[in-house]
């Protein structure tokens, strides 16, 4: 996959892990927008709210996960 870079999962918790994302899963986008670091990641998680779709690669496909955070 071409990519100027990419998020690699190496541990998961929490909303992540209860939507399902895996350790080894590729993160290539949040809600469309691409990212490459951990500061994007967190940066798109923030002006989306409490819901987001993330674009990531698994074992070569590509797939949404939706995230639903919880309220606080």
């Amino acid at each position: 996959m071409h990519t100027d870079g990419f998020l690699l999962v190496e541990a998961v918790a929490g909303v992540a892990a209860e939507s399902g994302i895996q350790p080894g899963d590729i993160i290539i986008a949040v809600n469309s927008q691409r990212v490459s670091t951990i500061k994007q990641l967190r940066a798109e998680f923030a002006k989306f709210g409490k819901r987001a779709a993330v674009l990531l690669q698994r074992e070569g496909i590509m797939i949404f996960m939706p995230l639903k955070f919880p309220d606080e």
